[in-house]
């Protein structure tokens, strides 16, 4: 390969490895902001509810095969407003275990009253297990990675010097190719 060469993949590189960096940084902000708002929730007012529908949902698709979750929809009265709520909990996901989604449709059956737990500035937002659960941490890990990755591959690519990379490849037998 020539220093032209070289150079161009550098960039490529260097582009590939910011793309995962802000990637991450995106995923890790959700992440936390996710553990922020269930934190929060501990301390939300709660009122009783009844749950109006619980399913097993079936996500399939080509390259994750077939993951389940259960869709719980609840809904629970404020002053003279009807309000609906579908969220159990804060990093809530789907696992290829069906049992994981039946444990939640066992607990939260058509009919069952239960305690909803309530943002008092969006009503909207309400769940059913509130606090900062291991399934909460997921999102944040994931996004912790995918930054720590790219920013060690966007160091090599910034730092390494394509005139010694051209270097060390003659230095092993590689040669540039006349045409």
């Amino acid at each position: 390969l020539n220093s032209e060469s070289l150079i161009i993949m550098k960039k490529i590189w260097i582009g590939f490895s910011s793309l995962f960096v802000v990637i991450g940084i995106v995923v890790l902000i959700l992440g936390l902001r996710s553990i922020f708002r269930a934190n929060e929730s501990n301390s939300w007012p709660n009122a009783e509810g009844v749950v109006v529908s619980a399913e097993m949902e079936r996500y399939t698709s080509s390259d994750s095969g077939t993951t389940y979750g259960a869709e719980i929809e609840y809904e629970f009265q404020f002053e003279d407003q009807l309000i609906s709520g579908s969220r159990v909990k804060f990093g809530e996901i789907k696992t290829s275990d069906p049992g994981d989604a039946r444990k939640y449709l066992n607990k939260y059956k058509v009919g069952n009253k239960i305690n909803v737990y309530y943002d008092p500035n969006d009503l909207y937002e309400s769940v059913l297990e509130p606090g900062i659960h291991t399934s909460t941490l997921f999102v944040p890990c994931i996004g912790f990675v995918f930054t720590l990755v790219g920013s060690i591959f966007l160091a090599i690519g910034i730092f390494s010097d394509s005139r010694k990379l051209g270097a060390s490849r003659r230095r092993f037998g590689y040669t540039q190719r006349s045409s």
